[in-house]
């Protein structure tokens, strides 16, 4: 992996899925399933909103091609700089990059779980949704990723 890889990688972990909900009605959702069982601090934020919508984070992606494909990197952020988490995600598909590109969407946060269907069910915790703008970023590291030939 080279260094640029590297640092592009620093200080982030792979979120464990990633998935695209369309809104014919309202703007598009990019879903980011990830790990927050080392993480108290992202653990107590996912599960303790009283409301979906974070108001008080931000988020926004970032890109970066390597010899496995298009990394994206979403980094959610505390108003008041004081709290920062990275996810990557290696390809997440085109429906998830037209989303992320085309214009403003949300991006809900959902922790891993083993049965999304007890976790709705019982109400076992939750998720929240942010804001992020279209990246011109992603736009930009896709171009060279779609002009490769498949080996």
């Amino acid at each position: 992996m080279s260094d640029a890889a590297c640092s592009f990688l620093a200080d982030s972990s792979p979120a464990n899925g990633v998935g695209f909900v369309p809104r014919a009605q309202n703007l598009p959702i990019v879903v980011l399933v990830v790990d927050d069982s080392d993480d108290d601090e992202l653990a107590r934020l996912l599960a303790g909103r009283d409301v979906v919508a974070a108001r008080d984070h931000d988020g926004a992606w970032s890109g970066q091609v390597d010899c496995d494909g298009l990394i994206v990197k979403f980094s959610l952020i505390r108003h008041d700089g004081a709290w920062e988490r990275k996810w990557t995600y290696t390809d997440p598909g085109d429906s998830v990059l037209n989303a992320i590109t085309a214009g403003a969407h949300h991006v809900a946060i959902m922790p891993r779980v083993g049965d999304l269907s007890e976790f709705v069910r019982e109400g076992l915790g939750g998720g929240i949704i942010v804001d992020a703008p279209p990246s011109t970023a992603i736009a930009s590291a896709r171009e060279p990723v779609a002009g490769r030939t498949p080996l």
